[in-house]
């Protein structure tokens, strides 16, 4: 099978939208297909990207990598980088006889262009959906188009993975998406890339500067406020363990501003994005790891959203002890013993988790086997992987028949 995956974020990009993407490419590669993914410039989303890396992300993994031009801003030409995408695709489709487009989405930029081409080239399309659209750090203009080409683009889809059970509810209660075109593929992580060496780690802790003899709490994310990092970042006065450093990896809109906040505390680092490979190495240094996720009405989600993020599973994956929030999805993974929940948007409360787990690290160490153990049984790529291509086959034998 001859695939064109169509997505907006990829390395150098940083976030669980690129993992999604990237996870879901290399193991459909591994199962013997061919797939071109054709991407967005990470210049035009530079508050997440390492231009440097750029060029070592060019093929990967048997990968066929394809980037657009940058033209500027992307907020600046919206409907030309749409037609921009969509002329590309049918480039890649015509060349390579693509038998079906995958389009990862949102933003659903990335949609309208994969309908253009599918209706141009007369193949089929998938979207592979892990998220909805919906947040109150867009402006109105962004919020009302955005949910207008989802809308749009869903109803035209053959068929629409899922990466939470939310997105499923979401589409029928907003468009009428009929339950069956949707198919929920949860999101996973890679347990084997979190199995790493003590060399890897003491080069990692001396690229990053990071002290030996400190109690690492770690973060990693899009800092962003839908990641909840103020959270921790204003929990940092309330913890009570003073060898306890803070340890931040990421970029996003809100790193200025969080910077800002803790210029005056001396056990907080950021290190800004990083490479994808770094971050399982720095994740190992954590004595404790945590998910601060907000509410998510707060930040213009529907209040029943069901919010497993990618970050949350590669704690689990590392075998780390978790503080996480009571919400759903969160709750979800570290019920039954796998992690610490408190409440949500209470720095005091994270700062207690935080403090309590490394006092008890009998506990704690507990708490991480159960989780790594939940990852293996429940949470694999390859399973999602597996699950994409079946229905991208089914699809395609619609299709002819």
């Amino acid at each position: 099978m001859r695939i064109l995956q169509m997505a907006r974020w990829f390395f150098p990009h940083q976030g669980g939208g690129t993992i999604r993407t990237y996870e879901i490419a290399r193991n459909l590669v591994r199962f013997g297909n061919e797939v071109h993914l054709l991407v967005h410039h990470p210049k035009s989303i530079p508050h997440a990207t390492i231009d440097k890396e750029v060029e070592r992300y060019e093929k990967v993994e048997g990968i066929h990598v394809h980037r657009l031009p940058y033209i500027g801003p992307l907020y600046l030409y919206y409907f030309l980088v749409i037609l921009l995408m969509a002329f590309f695709a049918i480039q890649i489709i015509r060349k390579n006889k693509i038998d079906i487009i995958l389009s990862e989405n949102p933003p659903y930029l990335v949609g309208a262009s994969s309908i253009i081409a599918s209706r141009i080239t007369n193949i089929p399309m998938v979207i592979d959906s892990h998220d909805i659209w919906g947040s109150t750090h867009y402006n109105v203009f962004e919020s009302k188009f955005g949910l207008f080409l989802e809308g749009f683009c869903c109803k035209r889809s053959d068929m629409i993975t899922v990466a939470n059970k939310t997105i499923k509810k979401t589409l029928n209660i907003r468009y009428g998406i009929p339950p069956e075109k949707v198919e929920p593929l949860l999101n996973a992580t890679d347990i084997e890339r979190f199995e790493i060496s003590k060399k890897d780690v003491k080069n990692i802790r001396n690229k990053y500067k990071i002290p030996e003899d400190r109690k690492i709490v770690f973060f990693v994310g899009n800092i962003a406020n839908w990641n909840g990092p103020e959270y921790l970042v204003k929990a940092v006065p309330h913890i009570k363990n003073k060898n306890a450093l803070i340890l931040i990896v990421g970029s996003g809109k809100q790193e200025n501003e969080l910077r800002e906040i803790a210029k005056d505390y001396k056990n907080v680092i950021f290190t800004g994005a990083v490479p994808y490979p770094e971050v399982p190495l720095l994740m190992n240094l954590a004595d404790v790891c945590v998910a601060p996720r907000p509410i998510p009405k707060n930040v213009g989600q529907p209040e029943y959203e069901f919010i497993m993020p990618i970050f949350l599973l590669e704690y689990m994956a590392c075998g780390k002890p978790i503080v996480g929030v009571d919400i759903s999805g969160v709750m979800d993974a570290l019920s039954n013993g796998r992690g610490m929940i408190v409440e949500p948007e209470n720095p005091k409360e994270i700062a207690k988790g935080i403090d309590y787990l490394l006092e008890n690290k009998a506990e704690a160490k507990e708490m991480g086997s159960k989780a790594r153990e939940y990852i293996k049984k429940k949470h694999s790529w390859v399973k999602v992987a597996k699950g994409i291509e079946k229905i991208l086959l089914k699809v395609i034998h619609d299709y002819k028949t």
